[in-house]
């Protein structure tokens, strides 16, 4: 049966590139056609980089599984914007669970942030990125191992709670930002009410 399978996929390629031969054959043999799929070509080119840069907007997307959780979908290049992004989001969850009454002498608290990553690979024992965590558990037991430590090159940034020394109505944080899976520079967040 395996032979049988493998003989297809192997007759299929050799469909597929004879057909993609002949089809480039076809459109280099006139000038026209050369200019008028150079144009098409270059027109698909241009409409993607402009979609991208105008239309597609950096999200944060929160985990329904680990409520400290974010995954930053079309993350933006500059890492000072993005930075300030993340900054932002923590913020304002300082502000949400500071109305908890337990928050005040919980020095748990923490939010992690990781670029959103989807592999498309076709593979079952592939992993599946960091997307899987949206709606999933880490799955460490079985023949497919899902844990969120296997992807350091995606993380971005850690916010955990630090006692405020100083005053009992602020809050005080360290954020540390990372780049492949190195500390890239801690922000101290200081907050008061």
């Amino acid at each position: 049966m395996e032979i049988i399978l493998i003989l297809f996929v192997i007759a299929l390629i050799m469909t597929s590139l004879f057909l993609v031969y002949r089809l480039l054959k076809w459109c280099f043999a006139k000038k026209l056609r050369v200019t008028i799929i150079s144009s098409i070509v270059l027109f698909i080119c241009l409409s993607f980089v402009i979609h991208r840069m105008f239309f597609v907007n950096m999200e944060f997307i929160q985990s329904k599984v680990y409520p400290d959780l974010y995954l930053v979908k079309h993350a933006v290049e500059e890492k000072d914007s993005l930075h300030k992004a993340i900054k932002k989001i923590v913020k304002q969850n300082l502000i949400e669970h500071h109305q908890k009454a337990d928050f005040k002498d919980s020095f748990q608290y923490s939010l992690r942030f990781y670029t959103y990553y989807k592999n498309w690979n076709p593979l079952a024992f592939g992993d599946s990125g960091t997307a899987y965590f949206i709606d999933n558990e880490e799955d460490l037991g079985g023949m497919i191992v899902e844990d969120l430590s296997m992807y350091p090159q995606y993380k971005l940034a850690i916010f955990t709670m630090t006692d405020c020394k100083n005053t009992n109505t602020s809050i005080c944080g360290k954020l540390d930002y990372y780049e492949n899976g190195y500390v890239l520079k801690t922000d101290i967040i200081k907050y008061n009410f």
